[in-house]
């Protein structure tokens, strides 16, 4: 079993350190990724893992042997790297790109015989390159090019991978269709491969375990299920973001929420109680809290589309099991937001009613000072359109006395 591990590095760019105290390990057939934000050491991590830049402090294990101890020619036989963009300028064919990766085997001056392209010809086979061996790389696309760069990794036979942000400029079919790839590798040649990415859903797709650094220090690591979550999302990235699982596929899938705008002018002291269900209310849940409404709702049952948004975005509801009537309990059962909102009314009340009785006012009174609170005295009643029935007897008019008289 092939075991990359890594002990408590320290990384630095003369003065500056970039990584800090990074401590993981990655076994045969994990695919293990890393996430962060720009500048938090990630492509680094990399540089020290393929032997770039060494670390001031800390060890870079492979098969429990140090690899600044090892020839380069033999780390190149057990390890092989996939760039973030492989800028090649001469006009090499595909098959002299992949044939490259066997210069580790080969010894001083040699040249590649037919084992060596028996062995390039199996890998641009199971990478879908062989009928691109002809051409130019100058003159393949994104997603060809990268292809024939996996081919040439394979070609030196590694027992560990290492990507970085192997799907940059790539459409969302090729990167479909390399991320396909290097996870078929890791399942079929038993590789271990680590990536780094900065696409969430990629990561939580094909990724085993998952690492997020910020600030040049691990945040969290782990199972990809233990750290893809809302809250590593939003200390890690300083976003919102809803973290569930797809229906169809099972996986996890992240959808990030756009930043709200400055509401330091708008920050209403109010709340807001939505009677919604079945995703009639998901909408205005997040433009109401971005607009500085204190919000709640219900009643609403467990597995209502509208919950699922309140329990994501920490609203909080009133619950009640679907299709049944709704309990004294569940009435009683007020929310945070509601609870508060009537605290301070009630203190609003009683300081109004202290000061009515302070100053002799009268309730009246209390209404023209303070329209909010409902203290009011019922003043005089509309006038009616019909004037009420009487039981009272009135006299007869005069044209109803001279039509009696003719009759």
């Amino acid at each position: 079993m092939v075991v990359l591990t890594i002990n408590g590095v320290d990384c630095y760019y003369e003065t500056v350190k970039i990584v800090k105290d990074v401590s993981f390990s990655v076994q045969t057939g994990d695919f293990f990724g890393i996430l962060g934000p720009n500048g938090s050491g990630k492509t680094t991590l990399l540089k020290s893992i393929s032997r770039i830049l060494k670390p001031r402090k800390g060890a870079i294990l492979l098969e429990d042997a140090n690899i600044y101890t090892l020839k380069a020619v033999e780390l190149a036989k057990k390890l092989a790297v996939v760039p973030q963009e492989a800028s090649i300028a001469f006009n090499f064919s595909a098959l002299e790109i992949v044939l490259m990766g066997r210069t580790p085997h080969l010894s001083r001056f040699a040249v590649e015989g037919k084992s060596d392209v028996a062995i390039a010809k199996k890998a641009m086979e199971y990478t879908d390159t062989w009928s691109l061996r002809h051409r130019l790389i100058t003159e393949l696309s994104g997603g060809e090019k990268q292809r024939v760069i996996i081919a040439r990794a394979l070609t030196q036979e590694p027992s560990v991978l290492l990507l970085d942000e192997p799907t940059t400029h790539l459409d969302i079919s090729n990167q479909l269709e390399i991320m396909d790839l290097l996870k078929k590798l890791c399942t079929d040649k038993k590789l271990v491969i680590v990536g780094v990415f900065h696409d969430f859903n990629l990561a939580a797709r094909y990724c085993d375990s998952l690492m997020l650094l910020k600030d040049v220090k691990i945040v969290a690591a782990g199972k990809t299920n233990d750290v893809l979550t809302s809250d590593n999302i939003k200390d890690v990235f300083g976003i919102d973001a809803i973290v569930n699982k797809h229906t169809i596929t099972k996986q996890l899938y992240v959808m990030a929420l756009s930043k709200p705008k400055d509401q330091t002018d708008q920050n209403h002291n109010l709340t807001i109680h939505l009677i919604c269900g079945g995703g009639t209310g998901s909408p205005l849940m997040k433009l109401l809290l971005d607009a500085g409404y204190h919000v709640s709702a219900g009643v609403l049952n467990k597995s209502d589309t509208d919950q699922v948004t309140a329990d994501l975005l920490k609203i909080p509801t009133a619950q009640e099991a679907p299709w049944s009537k709704i309990t004294n309990t569940t009435h009683q059962k007020k929310p945070e937001a509601n609870q508060e909102r009537r605290r301070r009314r009630t203190n609003l009340v009683s300081r109004w009613k202290r000061q009515r009785e302070k100053l002799g006012c009268s309730k009246l009174c209390l209404k023209q000072t303070n329209p909010h609170l409902h203290l009011r005295r019922r003043t005089h009643r509309k006038k009616r359109l019909h004037p009420r029935r009487s039981n009272k007897k009135t006299e007869p008019t005069k044209k109803q006395r001279r039509k009696s008289d003719w009759e």
